[in-house]
């Protein structure tokens, strides 16, 4: 019997192991005496200020800490909603770096999906002008199927992007943790602007329309996904 897999399905596979080999080290206990499972906090990297000895998440979720989290720098560092997500796993999982790598492992990947998203959109943003300018027009299957291409494409980058050697700092070191959560409101907000702008290109329907309508959202002050929106954001 052979088994037959479309490309997405081929690119599921292909998604689903890679990142299961790259976090498989937080799920395999250690294999000999000289080989340990412990996944300690790197105390001469920051992580004793951090974590150990950082009473504004130690001392709970609550109105004082909240304050605090907004109004000081700690090691030269401002970074109230990473201080907030370092204390809401104190809440539930007390000071355990296994899990602050977990999350942050979590947040990396999402942070590479809404990514791969993002330059998805932005590939058919530039497929739908570069069919404007040649006077082009296509229909619905045939823009579903491109779509569909973009996405696929851009998941395998969004992989390579999650596994490169040089992110293994922010899932590796707790205290880098914040880099995965400004990673993810970035990509985010990137997202939330080019699928605004694909949306008003969809709208148009002349070569002019187009050129009014990106200039709308550069340029002006409404709507909450254009530019000076995404860069306050």
């Amino acid at each position: 019997m052979r088994l037959v897999l479309s490309t997405r399905e081929v690119i599921f596979c292909f998604c689903a192991i890679a990142t299961s080999l790259y976090i498989s080290p937080f799920f395999i206990d250690k294999v000999n005496d000289n080989a340990s499972n412990d996944w300690e906090f790197l105390l001469i990297w920051d992580d004793k200020e951090n974590f150990l000895e950082n009473e504004v998440i130690t001392n709970g979720l609550n109105w004082t800490s909240l304050y605090t989290m907004f109004t000081i720098t700690k090691i030269n560092v401002y970074e109230p909603f990473g201080w907030m997500l370092k204390a809401i796993q104190v809440q539930f999982v007390g000071l355990d770096s296994w899990w602050v790598r977990v999350v942050s492992a979590a947040l990396h990947f999402t942070a590479a999906m809404v990514l791969a998203r993002a330059s998805a959109v932005l590939l058919d943003v530039i497929a739908l002008l570069s069919d404007f300018k040649a006077g082009v027009e296509i229909d619905s299957k045939t823009k579903k199927q491109r779509e569909e291409a973009n996405w696929s494409g851009c998941c395998i980058s969004a992989v390579v992007f999650a596994l490169h050697p040089i992110h293994v700092e922010v899932i590796g070191w707790p205290s880098a943790q914040p880099y995965t959560l400004c990673a993810l409101f970035s990509n985010l907000a990137l997202f939330v602007y080019v699928r605004s702008v694909y949306r008003s290109l969809s709208g148009v329907s002349t070569k002019k329309n187009v050129k009014v309508s990106l200039m709308s959202l550069v340029f002006d002050g409404h709507g909450r996904s254009d530019l000076p929106c995404c860069g306050k954001f």
